[in-house]
């Protein structure tokens, strides 16, 4: 009705606005801010600024009742990979019983824009609509010339004009907020949401892409209480909306994911034992090898202590596994709360923690391999080699802290759906997650501090163990090299660096077991690096974009789509096993499944917002769309070839 309305307006100023029995002064104005672009971060920003004359209201991208959003399009958009309009929080107005959500006097609506890989220079005429409105409405239509230069920035944004809008543009997924779902009838929900720090200042909108909800009333006890009605039935609406909040102080963009009022509201138990299960699994994950490795060398080393000094050094190794994720939860919560977005294995995307720990783990290996016995002098010999060979309480503690930092790329079942549950609530919620998941990656060692007799369990010493402290050696200093290669170094230098220390290592003490795992070792490398040479892809990979997503949606496209990061074991194991067989591609080829992929081995706020939709904050998130379900069908942690098939074919 509204859309009628407006074009009957339209077609009314059309025919008068220019005549001299319909004159008036301009409501608005617009311009573009500031003159140069402005970079947050990675990111690259300006802004349209919309004057209005008293009593004036322009729109925000749910306009209400009436009126409809700005709407930018670039005339040439060669140079562009990608844009959005940001939203400021609103306020909402009524007349004559006629609610509109948007702005008066001034607004600025930042424009968040992405060149492509080499260029500097945006150059192009930006197309504006958008409607003013008082006692009538007037569409409106302005083409501004931009040109900025991406080497030539303001990096102090607090000191633009434009500032004090971005900081009320909600962030999604700010965990300020806790909010509670239940199901009144088939059309209608209340959401409750619970902050300490509410107040007379809060108000709430919503906001879909696709269908229609309204906010009917807000009840205030001890927390809000949101009566939201929607367009068509709530199973019907499997897409969700958005709920955008505010206190004054906060501005958050909450996703409603509508799917949980079909599974009902889960309590906070589950997902805690969730958790519990998630840490247990990750033991068993590929990139905790070196890890398990380290604990079994960790075990035969106590064989010779007393009972209690076991007992002793499980609880230290306890504690060193549950003060680092005390110690993530902190990070996350932090981060939060500067508007930072954060997922699971945030650490692997940064540089020089990469460096740290892979010079970590090419200490702890050259040490298994022998060669501080060789290299260092007789006095530091022996230091190093009691320091190893018999670790105090705070070597095991160390020790418990470098297993998470190593387990943390992985994504075990249950865990994504445990973390993405916390990061969608509150900070208090993250911390208990991460104790649950500690707790369940300690199990292993709380299972060893109950029954300290499975000691005597263990192999007695004897010169299998020398073999198998080499077979850990090689374990780390083949992570070593996995980490090189996130680094982004040289493969030939690599396989150069590793060939070097593992020959060297087999000369420091000769044995037939050497001899023949070294051999087998080196076969596995080579096969690797042959494999990570390039070579004619079979499935066309296309880079992940949202637009790109939308197009083949609107064409009924079956489309996979894998989010995925070098860093990632759990992704790796899924594209040698199941996504790099020769039946997934044949039937790929054959039924024309759109393959898009994400790479998430460096920061990408586009993907970590896109992937939070899903409540998943960690990878691999591997996701299926088709005909039947274009919301996406989200697919466990670990894929496998009759999974995927069975999946794709549900959404035909």
């Amino acid at each position: 009705m509204r859309f009628f309305f407006i074009f009957i307006l339209t077609l009314f100023l059309s025919k008068f606005g220019n005549s001299n029995e319909f004159n008036f002064e301009e409501p608005s104005s617009l311009e573009i801010v500031p003159k140069k672009i402005i970079k947050i971060g990675d990111e690259f920003f300006f802004g349209i600024k919309i004057n209005l004359d008293k009593g004036w209201k322009t729109y925000w991208k749910n306009p209400g009742d009436t009126g409809f959003p700005m709407k930018i399009n670039w005339i040439d958009d060669k140079n562009i990979e990608y844009y959005k309009i940001l939203y400021p929080f609103p306020s909402k107005y009524t007349d004559n019983e006629i609610t509109t959500i948007g702005y008066e006097k001034e607004v600025i609506f930042p424009i968040k824009v992405k060149l492509k890989n080499d260029k500097k220079i945006l150059q192009s005429n930006l197309e504006i609509n958008y409607l003013v409105c008082k006692d009538l409405c007037i569409p409106k239509e302005a083409i501004k010339h931009i040109k900025f230069n991406f080497s030539d920035y303001i990096d102090s944004v607090n000191e633009t004009e434009i500032y004090s809008y971005l900081k009320k543009v909600p962030h999604l997924n700010l965990g300020e907020f806790e909010v509670f779902l239940k199901k009144v009838n088939e059309k209608k929900l209340l959401v409750r949401i619970k902050n300490d720090k509410l107040n007379d200042d809060f108000q709430a909108f919503t906001y879909s892409s696709k269908s229609q909800y309204k906010i009917e009333s807000i009840e205030k006890k001890k927390d809000f209480t949101l009566k939201v009605s929607a367009e068509k039935k709530l199973a019907d609406s499997k897409d969700g909306f958005f709920l955008v909040v505010s206190n004054g102080k906060f501005f958050e963009e909450i996703f409603i994911d509508l799917k949980k009022l079909e599974k009902g509201n889960k309590g906070v138990f589950f997902y805690l034992f969730l958790a519990f299960l998630g840490g247990v699994l990750l033991n068993f994950m590929p990139c905790v090898l070196p890890v398990l490795s380290l604990k079994l060398y960790s075990f035969i080393s106590i064989r010779r202590e007393k009972k209690s000094k076991v007992v002793k050094f499980s609880i230290s190794t306890i504690l060193g596994i549950i003060f680092s994720f005390f110690l993530l939860s902190a990070f996350v919560c932090i981060f939060r709360m500067i508007g930072v977005d954060v997922g699971w294995g945030f650490q692997f995307q940064n540089e020089y923690f990469l460096i740290l720990i892979s010079t970590i783990i090419l200490f702890f290996s050259l040490n298994l391999f022998g060669f501080f016995e060789i290299l260092s002098p007789q006095f530091l010999t022996n230091k190093i080699t009691k320091k190893f060979n018999n670790p105090s309480y705070l070597g095991h503690f160390l020790s418990g802290a470098f297993a998470t930092l190593l387990a943390t790329p992985c994504s075990a079942p249950f865990l994504g759906t445990a973390i993405g549950f916390s990061l969608m609530a509150s900070n208090v919620m993250i911390f208990f997650i991460f104790f649950f998941v500690s707790l369940g990656f300690s199990f292993p060692y709380i299972i060893f501090l109950c029954a300290p007799r499975l000691i005597n369990y263990f192999p007695k010493p004897g010169k299998w163990m020398s073999d198998l402290k080499y077979l850990m050696g090689i374990f780390l200093i083949l992570s070593f090299a996995w980490l090189l290669t996130l680094l982004e170094m040289n493969l030939k230098i690599i396989l150069s660096i590793i060939s070097i220390i593992i020959f060297l290592s087999v000369l420091i003490e000769r044995s037939k077991f050497k001899y023949v795992f070294s051999a087998l070792i080196f076969a596995v490398f080579f096969v690797f690096f042959f494999d990570k040479l390039p070579k004619k892809e079979f499935i066309n990979w296309e880079d992940f974009n949202e637009k790109l997503l939308d197009s083949y949606l609107e064409k009924n496209n079956l489309i996979f789509l894998d989010f995925t990061a070098d860093w990632c074991a759990t992704c790796q194991m899924n594209k040698v096993i199941t996504l790099n067989s020769n039946e997934l591609r044949k039937y790929f080829l054959k039924n024309n499944v759109k393959t898009i992929r994400g790479d998430w081995t460096k920061k990408d706020k586009l993907i970590l917002n896109f992937i939070s939709r899903y409540n998943r904050f960690g990878i691999p998130v591997n996701i299926v769309f088709g005909p039947k379900n274009k919301n996406g069908q989200l697919l466990p942690e670990i894929l496998t070839k009759d999974l995927v098939l069975r999946e794709i074919n549900l959404v035909k």
